[in-house]
């Protein structure tokens, strides 16, 4: 800025036209007008701003990519808990079914001796286990159509034996 300032003072007409020749040039102070000066700070105090409202834009926008990461994190949780509760509860489906299948072989082999029996027989077996718990049976009825068809078969059981 100096040397600009010399040289158009320098060469200034007025000053050549009266004889004076500037030799050297030095400033003591470089002061703006106010209404300058209060320009040049608002323009300073604008970028300011600026630069302050770029830092709190970027803490909200991590603030909230931060919320959006946790919330994603939370949902991929619950989705991992629900799919692990899936394979559970087939889990538990698959060997409460293979349970009743074994049940229900176990039931079959049992009964099926029994399976081959006349009626009248399974009456008579009945019978037998009534008086094998006679103790804490309280109670029963038989009708004498009951008590005729088991004697008839019991009877007809005898004359095939001998």
């Amino acid at each position: 800025m100096a040397s600009v300032v010399f040289e158009k003072v320098a060469t200034a007409p007025e000053l050549t036209s009266l004889g004076i020749v500037l030799e050297g040039l030095h400033f003591t102070a470089v002061k703006a007008t106010p209404e300058m000066q209060k320009a040049l700070e608002a323009d300073y105090r604008e970028s300011l701003h600026k630069r302050e409202d770029q830092a709190i834009y970027a803490r909200r926008k991590a603030a909230v990519d931060e919320e959006r990461k946790i919330r994603e994190s939370e949902m991929n949780t619950d989705v991992e808990l629900e799919n692990r509760r899936k394979q559970l509860v087939d889990t538990q489906a698959r060997n409460a079914l293979k349970l009743a299948e074994a049940e229900a072989k176990a039931d079959e082999l049992k009964l099926a001796p029994y399976g081959e029996l006349p009626p009248q027989a399974l009456v008579g077996l009945a019978l037998k286990e009534w008086a094998g718990n006679a103790g804490t049976i309280d109670s029963l009825s038989i009708t004498p159509d009951l008590l005729s068809k088991v004697v008839s078969y019991v009877a007809d059981n005898r004359r095939v034996a001998e």
